[in-house]
């Protein structure tokens, strides 16, 4: 026995069934290493789901250098030059963008570097993390110099003089 379904109700039961099969927006599980230098370049694994498709991940606001996609449920991301900060990492396909959840962070670490003189007219460049030595600059004062100045990045040091 055939029965009469009208248009509406059958366009209804494709839309439904044409949604069902329609991939969900990604979802991060695990980022792994979690923390990098904030020089980047650091090669992280980001597990979860919906990864087909990819278009974009990003690191907060900024692109990764690189992604590629190893299976809908892995991909390898290079991370990009960010300012020392925590962010949230998401993967974009054409099914949206991932959420942030308590597994999608990324801490990029800063090059911390600590500088002491000494009474020989030296400056030591300590790096923090690791507590050793990375450089000393030789500093010519005379009896005019009265303070020391020396740039974030260690490129340059500044006496000034009465």
């Amino acid at each position: 026995m055939l029965q009469r379904y009208s248009l509406s109700f059958l366009l209804s039961l494709c839309f439904l069934f044409i949604t069902s099969l329609s991939a969900a927006q990604p979802v991060i599980t695990n980022i792994s290493p979690a923390t990098g230098p904030s020089s980047g370049g650091t090669t992280i694994t980001i597990t979860g789901s919906g990864f087909t498709g990819t278009t974009a991940v990003t690191f907060g606001t900024v692109p990764a250098a690189s992604f590629a996609v190893s299976s809908d449920s892995s991909m390898s991301v290079t991370s990009p030059v960010h300012w020392p900060q925590v962010v949230n990492v998401t993967v974009t396909t054409l099914e949206g963008t991932s959420v942030a959840n308590n597994r999608s962070f990324f801490t990029f670490q800063g090059n911390w570097q600590a500088y002491c003189t000494d009474s020989d007219g030296f400056v030591w460049a300590i790096d923090v993390p690791t507590n050793t030595v990375t450089t000393s600059i030789p500093i010519i004062f005379d009896s005019n110099s009265t303070a020391l100045a020396i740039t974030p990045d260690g490129s340059q040091v500044f006496i000034a003089n009465n």
